[in-house]
This record gives structure tokens, C-alpha cells and sequence, in this order.
């Protein structure tokens, strides 16, 4: 994590494994008063990819792994794999990370849902899990 060395303003990072045609100027005019925001698509088979389970004002509550579903959940919003971070909610994680592998799902989304910095879009747009 070399990031705040280089970053001014925001953070905008894209999964490498997916195309999800968004439009960009809702993303950016939900996240004006947000420090992180991941992209949400609806899916009809989240046993292919897991659950992002969000409250009623979008904040990410937490995350269920595709292994993990109750039986009765069959659709609901997936990690797009596009989000959007403020450069000073990403800044102190630096110490804890630096020099050292870092998952997003596994290491940084959690610490954000604990403090209640994480918030989850809805969007519609082509969608290609490469």
C-alpha cells in the first residue's frame, strides 16, 4: 500500500475480473458525502458470487461468501468490483498494511464496515464477470 504517497482527493479502483458498465456521475454524486463506496449489481444467482447485505440508507452491513448462503437466498446485490475511496479514510490504514499483501474483501472492507464507512450503490449497466 503505497497509495497516500501518490493519491490526492480519491481513490477509484476497478477488479480486474469484471466489466460493469456504470455510469460513473451517479457513482461520484452518491459518494460526495461518503468516504467508500463499492458499486452493487443485482444478480439473479448470487450463489455464484455472494451477497452484499446492505441497511435501508445503502451502508454495508457486511458480506456473505458464496459458500456461505442460507438456501432461501437466491438473488440480491453482488460486489461489482468497482469502488470509490476518500485518500483519508485509505490513509490510516497505511501503517497496518504497509509492506505487506493486502485483500481488499478480506482486510480492508471489514475495518470500513466496523467504523460504518463502507456504503454500497445499486447500478444497472452491462455486467461480464470475465
Amino acid at each position: 500500500m503505497h497509495a497516500p504517497r501518490v493519491l490526492f482527493g480519491t481513490l477509484r479502483i476497478f477488479f480486474a475480473c469484471t466489466f460493469f458498465d456504470i455510469d460513473f456521475s451517479i457513482l461520484y454524486e452518491f459518494a460526495k458525502d461518503k468516504n467508500a463506496v463499492l458499486a452493487l449489481r443485482y444478480s439473479q444467482d448470487i450463489a455464484r458470487y455472494g451477497l452484499v447485505n446492505t441497511n435501508s440508507n445503502f451502508k454495508i452491513e457486511s458480506f456473505t461468501e458464496k459458500g456461505n448462503l442460507p438456501a432461501n437466498f437466491i438473488d440480491g446485490y453482488i460486489n461489482g468490483g468497482i469502488y470509490y475511496f476518500k485518500k483519508q479514510t485509505l490513509a490510516p490504514l497505511y501503517q497496518k498494511f504497509v509492506r505487506n499483501n493486502v485483500s481488499m474483501e478480506n482486510d480492508i472492507f471489514p475495518l470500513l464496515i466496523n467504523a460504518g464507512n463502507l456504503y454500497g450503490l445499486p447500478c444497472g449497466g452491462g455486467f461480464i464477470d470475465i
